[in-house]
Order: structure tokens, then C-alpha cells, then sequence
């Protein structure tokens, strides 16, 4: 999703929007939309929890472990 439909949805629920401007991302400050939920997935022998969140303006993405069993 690009940040044009995003700012849509968000002034349609009546959120703030975010920033459209990507000068600020080329120097590592992001505009970090709230992490996920937390979700689980299986690779191999373990299970992994965890949550994403990305750029609101340039859709770069973070993963955070949570758990690993």
C-alpha cells in the first residue's frame, strides 16, 4: 500500500495522517506507523512471534521477535 491510500484510509477513520515527504528517510529518521499485532509463524522446528511495522513514507520495514520456541 502507498502512502497515498494509506493518508485515505487514515482520514476516513479520522487518524492523523502521515507524512508524504521521503527527504527525511534518506538520512534513517522514518515516520513509524504503530507496530502489528503480534503474529506467530512456523519455519522449521520453531515457532517464531513476532511484529512488523514500517516507513509511512518510504515502506521500510522492522521486524521485532518477541518469542522463539
Amino acid at each position: 500500500m502507498n502512502i497515498e491510500h494509506e493518508n485515505t484510509i487514515r482520514a476516513l477513520s479520522g487518524k492523523e495522517l502521515l507524512a508524504t515527504n521521503q527527504w527525511w528517510c534518506a538520512f534513517g529518521i522514518h515516520i513509524w506507523v504503530r507496530w502489528s499485532k503480534p503474529y506467530q509463524s512456523t519455519r522449521g522446528l520453531y515457532t517464531y512471534v513476532e511484529q512488523y511495522r514500517t516507513c509511512g513514507c518510504c515502506g521500510k520495514a522492522q521486524r521485532k521477535l518477541l518469542a522463539k520456541s
